[in-house]
């Protein structure tokens, strides 16, 4: 059912992996702060997409597609515009799962090997990519065992306030990095 919006989301994913290596470091950070400050700022004041109808599903799965691939490559991270785009179409929890499923797991096998690809997984990186499953393992269980003991809306506006802070973060990196020496 969605194989149009997964289809465009591994090609932006595969080709938009490529960008990592070639991209200026001030410029990645400003892009990156850009989307994940304007994403988490969007999701605060309540901001949601419309439900899309049958006849527009084309555009809109291209759109969230782009988007969601152009930023998956940079960071890692394509969920949001999904679910977003997933959550429109008013579907219930096991078809939102199944989809989610599909494009989290072969969206990360994509870009696993475009990383490979470009050469971020091998060596230093791709051993301190091995390194970090453990502390990001640890984390995940730090929030499950908060997030159980929050409202579940006061833990969406907190998880999205320090998405905001992050954001912003990455663009005063952008626009204070200090300018790398020539040659």
């Amino acid at each position: 059912e969605f194989a149009r919006l997964n289809v465009m989301l591994f090609v932006m994913l595969a080709l938009c992996a490529q960008l990592v290596v070639w991209l200026p470091e001030r410029a990645l950070f400003l892009i990156l702060g850009v989307g994940v400050s304007g994403f988490a700022f969007a999701q605060l004041l309540g901001l949601r997409l419309p439900p899309t109808p049958a006849r527009r599903r084309g555009p809109v799965e291209a759109g969230v597609a782009l988007v969601a691939g152009f930023f998956g490559g940079l960071s890692a991270v394509w969920g949001p515009p999904i679910v977003l785009y997933l959550t429109s179409l008013g579907l219930d929890k096991r078809a939102m799962v199944r989809a989610q499923g599909i494009s989290f797991l072969i969206g990360s096998l994509v870009l696993a090997a475009a990383h490979l690809r470009s050469g971020l997984l091998l060596g230093p990186g791709g051993a301190l990519s091995l390194a970090m499953i453990l502390p990001a393992v640890a984390g995940m269980a730090l929030v499950l065992a908060v997030q159980d003991r929050l409202v579940a809306e006061r833990f969406r506006r907190a998880t999205f306030f320090v998405l905001v802070l992050a954001g912003l973060n990455l663009l005063r990196r952008g626009i204070f990095l200090p300018a790398a020496s020539p040659g």
